[in-house]
Formats: structure tokens, sequence, C-alpha cells
């Protein structure tokens, strides 16, 4: 037996793993949603997401990511840069093989801009790339790459659409190409989960996994926001292992000594 199904859940709902089906419409991450679909449907061209680490980044662009599949009028390619030593041709490679064509290195740009002026034209969608870890962008060709797609326009509509997701570090490591910089149109900042909101939130996960009942106490859910300050991935690792514990002693919730137990596990005060 796993240990979700021994609480009665059909899925594990503090998986580390970015499932927008769990993401949790708090009001720093709706705000930051709505500013996003703003941005794409009134053709603002780009937009910014930064916040500090564990703060649903990753899943609200993969929420981003599986609204614009449900819209025709979309085509999404997310890239995550693993490391800041990547170049123009890394880049560029990327997003030709998302098309599915090849070419010589001096032809890649052209082909590009021809394939995504083609799929508006022929289908009538546009391009929606969202970068995850975008901090790490710190090559100016690339940057100029992404300032000439943003160009990208038929008639009062942009073709060409783009969502970076990253770090506090974002906004000052674009500042040392200003062209680039300046085609930012709107950013946003996730932010903790509000204390009054921590308790819907874990209940939330559990209702879309399955769960009937309450697990997690009262007195338990507020252990959990003193100690998790409200940041979703802390929140997460907290209740994870709170989950294990009580599988473990075999009990059917989750009180404040085993949260308690947890945090001094794991060394979070």
């Amino acid at each position: 037996m796993k240990i979700y199904e021994y609480f009665g859940l059909k899925q594990d709902p503090f998986s580390m793993i970015p499932d927008p089906k769990l993401f949790y419409e708090s009001k720093p991450h709706s705000e930051a949603l709505l500013r996003v679909i703003f941005s794409i449907e009134n053709n603002r061209g780009a937009v910014a997401i930064t916040g500090d680490a564990g703060t649903g980044k990753s899943i609200l662009l993969r929420k981003i990511l599986l609204n614009l599949y449900e819209n025709k009028s979309y085509e999404p390619l997310l890239i995550i840069c693993a490391h800041s030593e990547f170049d123009r041709k890394w880049f560029l490679k990327k997003l030709l093989n998302f098309y599915g064509i090849e070419g010589k290195e001096n032809d890649i740009f052209p082909l590009l801009v021809k394939k995504i002026m083609e799929k508006y034209e022929e289908r009538n969608e546009k391009m929606v790339l969202l970068i995850d870890e975008a901090d790490k962008i710190k090559n100016k060709e690339v940057m100029e790459d992404l300032r000439n797609l943003l160009n990208l326009e038929a008639g009062i509509e942009k073709v060409f659409h783009l969502v970076l997701v990253g770090s506090k570090d974002l906004a000052q490591n674009l500042k040392t190409y200003t062209p680039f910089y300046q085609r930012i149109a709107i950013w946003a900042e996730l932010s903790e989960i509000p204390k009054d909101e921590i308790e819907n939130y874990i209940n939330f996960r559990i209702e879309k996994c399955g769960g009937v009942k309450e697990i997690f106490t009262k007195k338990a859910i507020e252990k959990i926001a003193l100690y998790s300050r409200g940041i979703p991935r802390v929140i997460n690792i907290i209740c994870d292992s709170a989950l294990l514990e009580a599988y473990l002693e075999k009990k059917e919730k989750v009180n404040e000594e085993i949260i308690e137990k947890v945090a001094n596990m794991r060394g979070i005060k």
C-alpha cells in the first residue's frame, strides 16, 4: 500500500513534482496568473514572473502551459534553463527541434521566423514561449533574438509571446541589455501564501487527490503555518513528511505533535 492510500487518497497530494491540477490560486498566485493571461490576450508581448525559491513559480508555469494547451489559438513551448552557459546556438536549436526543421547555422533564425509566421497564417496559432529558470539568461545574443521575435506581428496582433519565470535576479540580469529589458511589458512577483489561506491550501490539495475527510488537525495546520512561513514548497515538505510519520505511527490524523517532530527532524525553526 502506498502511504497516500492509507489516508484514502488517490494520489500524492504533496509531491515535489509540479502538477498543474494541484495549483492553488492564493491571492499572489492568482494575481500572477491573471497578469500572464492579460499579457497574452492583450498583445503585450512579454511578461516576467519572479519569486524566491519555493514560492510556486514552476507549478504556476505548468498551470499557464496547461491553459495554453487547452486553447487552440496558441502553440506553447516550455524551455527550462538548466545552466547559465548555454549559447545562442543551443537556444535556437531548441526552438527548431520543436518545429521539426533543420538548417545551417546562418539560416537558423530566418527559418524560425518563417515557421512561426506560417503557423499563424495557416492555422491562426500564435507561439508562446515559456522559459523557466529565466534568471540564467545572460547571453546578449539570446536576448537580442528574443527581442526580434517579439517584433513578429500580423496587423495589430502579436504572433510571438514570451513568458519569463525566474528568481529575483531576473530583472538585474536583463538590465544588462536595455533594448530587451524594455520590452518586458508586465512584471509579477510571487510571494508566500497568506497565513489565513494555508488551511485552504492544504485541504484543496487533499480534496483534489480524492480526500473526503480532515487529515490535518487545526492545531497541526497552525504549526505548519508557523514553520513554513507560507512558502508553498516548505508546506509541501512538512505535510509530506507528516503523512509518513502518521502512517508509521498508525494514526488516522496528523496532529501538532507530529508536525513538531517533523520540524525537529528536518531542522526547521
